[in-house]
């Protein structure tokens, strides 16, 4: 049949014209095969809807199981890190002296006593200072395997580290420093030559201070060496001669 045929020529004044009814019953036979054809229950004139399946359902639950899995993997692995600090923490001087001595051979400054022993899988941490906690010496040494072979991006993380677990979950308090002004020498130091930065700083209180840090090989790695000091309490030549005793 064509458009043309009389029956179905458009009618100006008919809203729906004889074309869109024929447009219209076309589709809705193709709509009952398609039904027929299918099984799939449509309305006439317009496509099945969509909906989710079992298999989008299972899909959701998988993700959901997923995303409950990574949270308990992650909660396990901050638990286990927290035992980890908790079995490697010692305050006992004894086995701080022994960890120090497991990474290089050091006798502190005259004041400094052995204060705490942090060992954990990514780094071992020694620290000794004063009775009234201004004088702080800290000795650090990166696990081989986090070790980057590069001294800028050990040391920042050795900073870090100290920042984050430097009190071993103790009453141990080190000056939070704010540094104005940094200088280098070289010192040799297990007959390396190494740099010695000396900072210009002060405390929350406004109080001045010295810090002394320096990288050296150590036994078995990388060790970062730091030393805190009052400004009233610095000696560049005893912090020399402190250095220059290391082995």
């Amino acid at each position: 049949m064509s458009y043309q045929d009389d029956n179905y020529r458009d009618n100006p004044s008919d809203p729906q014209s004889d074309r869109d009814r024929y447009d219209d019953r076309y589709q809705d036979d193709r709509d009952r095969d398609e039904r027929e054809r299918t099984g799939v229950p449509g309305v006439p004139g317009q496509p099945p809807k969509k909906g989710c399946s079992k298999g989008c359902l299972y899909g959701a639950a998988g993700c959901g199981c997923l995303s409950l899995l990574v949270f308990i993997a992650l909660g396990f692995g901050f638990y286990k890190f927290v035992e980890l600090v908790i079995n490697g923490t010692s305050v006992d001087p004894a086995v701080v002296r022994a960890a120090t001595q497991e990474m290089i051979e050091v006798n502190p400054p005259a004041g400094l006593e052995p204060k705490l022993k942090l060992d954990v899988a990514m780094a071992k941490l020694a620290v000794y200072q004063s009775d009234d906690g201004t004088s702080t010496l800290s000795i650090l040494q990166i696990a081989p395997w986090l070790d980057q072979k590069d001294v800028k991006k050990n040391r920042e993380f050795g900073d870090s580290f100290r920042i984050s677990y430097g009190d071993g979950g103790h009453d141990i308090e080190v000056q939070q420093l704010t540094i104005s002004k940094t200088a280098e020498k070289d010192i040799k130091i297990r007959g390396q030559n190494c740099k010695v930065r000396i900072a210009e700083a002060k405390n929350a209180a406004g109080d001045e201070y010295r810090v002394i840090d320096t990288d050296v090989q150590g036994k078995v790695g990388p060790v970062q060496i730091q030393l805190q000091l009052p400004l009233k309490e610095y000696d560049e030549a005893e912090v020399t001669k402190f250095l220059e005793s290391i082995k």
